[in-house]
């Protein structure tokens, strides 16, 4: 079979903007997935994303089924290859699913209804379900509560998405601007940022075990995941105000304007401390943690960019040197462990 839409390349790139897939379940999206189930009366309900291999339930409600399917047996992959609903009034006498194994196995699905989930670029990149373990008609009801349901989920995640965008606690940008903006500010003299570069540590080993271990393509992608949740990390942790880009594959830079060397470096301790235990749900994959190694300067007078920039990679192999879980700071004096210990 064709898993292919028109422009899939297109469906992709929009799915990957909502940056949606593989997140943590959320209560609004799991409870548009009970109504639906218990409007239609389905046996089981679902908010599915077609990615380029797999089918993954943002929610579910009602009969258990795992997170995530291969697309080749997924039913809502035929449901967005074209506009409008699909129906399936009986899968057992319908020749695209009587042989399916969710057909002939577990769950043993014998009915369904789906809706797309369309962009408003017209892309299908996943759909609003109701499915049932007995053959049954649908109503015109039944097509009604999944058609808007899907319209509402749209909305759901648009909205998301440009809280994401918009969200205040920190902000990530590309490595061009946050060179360009520590550029500025260290030609101008205004407040000088704290600036350091932050590993995550076990990035390499997460994408590798999930791409060999666990037989699955999507090993970086899963590393991404943990690598941005520590970012998030970070931007709730440090002041308002704060910039981070993404460096490398496994690196990102943290930059504290208007921020004294002794406060950056504490909060930075505070990211160095809390990295380790901070557990990131990887949805069907589980949930991963790493430690972080942090390298910290901060700019001497008249220092350009590249000079600063060339000491906090120093910094960071330094810190990578001491092993995983380390902090080495350029700025003078240790870490603020150090400090108290002095004054004690």
């Amino acid at each position: 079979m064709n898993h292919t839409t028109h422009d899939e390349a297109g469906r992709l790139s929009a799915l990957d903007r909502f940056r949606v897939l593989y997140t943590e379940r959320e209560p609004a999206f799991d409870a548009l997935a009970s109504l639906v189930r218990a409007t239609a009366g389905a046996d089981f309900a679902a908010i599915t994303l077609i990615d380029e291999h797999h089918q993954w339930l943002k929610a579910d409600s009602g009969h258990p089924a795992p997170r995530e399917t291969p697309r080749s047996v997924a039913f809502c992959n035929f449901a967005i290859q074209r506009p409008g609903l699909m129906e399936v009034p009986d899968a057992t006498s319908d020749p695209r699913f009587a042989d399916n194994p969710m057909v002939t196995g577990e769950p043993f699905i014998r009915s369904y209804l789906g809706a797309p989930l369309v962009t408003v670029e017209r892309y299908r990149i996943g759909t609003v379900c109701a499915l049932g373990l007995r053959p049954r008609s649908f109503s015109e009801t039944d097509r009604e509560v999944v058609r808007h349901a899907s319209t509402v989920v749209m909305e759901m995640l648009d909205m998301r998405a440009q809280l994401e965008a918009t969200r205040p606690l920190g902000e990530v940008i590309d490595r061009r601007r946050w060179e360009g903006l520590l550029r500025v500010e260290l030609d101008t003299g205004g407040a000088l940022p704290v600036v350091a570069i932050v590993e995550v540590d076990d990035y390499g080993e997460l994408a590798t075990f999930y791409r060999d271990m666990m037989d699955t393509a999507y090993g970086a992608k899963i590393a991404d995941k943990v690598l941005s949740s520590i970012m998030d990390l970070v931007a709730r942790i440090a002041p308002v105000g704060c910039r981070l880009a993404r460096l490398g594959t496994s690196i990102f830079g943290v930059a504290l304007p208007q921020m004294s060397p002794i406060d950056a470096l504490s909060v930075f301790e505070t990211v160095r401390e809390m990295a380790g235990d901070h557990v990131v749900d990887l949805g069907p994959y589980g949930a991963a943690a790493s430690t972080v190694s942090i390298g910290v300067v901060a700019p001497g007078p008249g220092e350009r960019v590249e000079s600063l920039l060339f000491r906090a990679d120093a910094a960071l192999d330094e810190a990578r040197a001491r092993g995983q879980d380390s902090l080495v700071s350029h700025i003078g004096g240790g870490s603020p462990l150090d400090w108290a210990a002095n004054r004690a």
